[in-house]
């Protein structure tokens, strides 16, 4: 009975080894390039083999990290197939990480992120709007002539902030071109001005909390004293 027994566990124990044998995967990822762009396509192939290293086919899961391990891309793709992410216009320079995950089993790739410098500029009426829309903090060396006088204004940027420059000249309407530090330009035919002589005027965007903190701050402090010595005041 005894000897009988052992057989059954041990052909039980041979069958689930074995099922885990074959049933074991590998994962491989295999990127286009080793660098990239904000904004540029990441290609990708995700390989999944058995434990023989046999090709299999199967549905993977992956995510998307940036230099500070926050997600920026997730989703599903079938092993062997090509696919791609873009990466989000304003990721971290540094590295990034792809990480492809089949029944528990983790693999991952790393890839650099370049450094990229870009501003977007806009010409809506008489504001100029200059937004850094790269990865990195920026200065614009733009040169703006309005009529036949030439101006310059130079932007530092933070990476997503926008500065706003207003164009002033005597009422009427003229000509201006502006010009970037790599030649790219915008020009406006007959635009309308106003002011009491041709110039630049810096305007800050956003509400007047984010225009003047220091100002609401101390507004704050007054008022809380004032409040405080009222009710001191009126216990006595």
């Amino acid at each position: 009975m005894k000897k009988r027994m052992f057989l059954i566990l041990s052909l039980v124990l041979i069958t689930c080894l074995s099922v885990n044998i074959f049933s074991a995967e590998k994962i491989g990822i295999q990127l286009s390039q080793t660098g990239y762009n904000p904004g540029d396509k990441v290609g990708f192939k995700i390989a999944l083999y058995d434990n023989s290293n046999n090709k299999i086919n199967g549905k993977i899961d992956f995510i998307v990290q940036d230099f500070y391990t926050d997600v920026i891309s997730q989703g599903s793709v079938d092993a062997w197939q090509d696919a791609n992410f873009v990466l989000p216009a304003n990721t971290i320079a540094g590295y990034a990480k792809i990480v492809a995950e089949y029944n528990n089993i983790e693999a991952s790739e790393l890839f650099n992120v370049f450094e990229l410098g870009k501003a977007e500029i806009k010409l809506e009426g008489d504001q100029l709007k200059v937004t850094n829309t790269g990865n990195a903090p920026i200065e614009k060396k733009l040169s703006i002539t309005i009529e036949t006088t030439p101006q310059t204004a130079i932007v530092f940027l933070e990476v997503g902030q926008t500065k706003i420059i207003k164009l002033t000249a005597p009422d009427g309407v003229y000509d201006v071109k502006i010009v970037d530090e790599k030649g790219e330009t915008i020009e406006a035919k007959a635009l309308s001005l106003t002011g009491n002589i041709i110039g630049l005027e810096s305007m800050t965007s956003g509400s007047f909390i984010k225009k003047y903190p220091a100002v609401i701050l101390f507004i704050g402090i007054m008022v809380f004293l004032a409040i405080t010595i009222f009710v001191i005041r009126s216990r006595k």
